[in-house]
């Protein structure tokens, strides 16, 4: 895992949203270790889906 790189992606995608980067870093420093440890989680797209914040449509 890259996590300055996937930080940085992060920033643009989402200015402003210091809370938001303060979570995604505080948990991908916490799984580092084991995501790095398992090459089946990056294939997987692990942190792509636990980045993703969540979204509610309205119909």
């Amino acid at each position: 895992m890259n996590l300055e790189k996937i930080m940085t992606d992060l920033e643009k995608k989402h200015p402003g949203e210091v809370e938001y980067l303060q979570a995604v870093r505080e948990v991908l420093e916490s799984i580092e270790d084991i995501y790095n440890e398992n090459p089946q989680f990056e294939s997987a797209g692990i942190i792509e889906r636990i980045v993703e914040p969540d979204r509610i449509f309205n119909l």
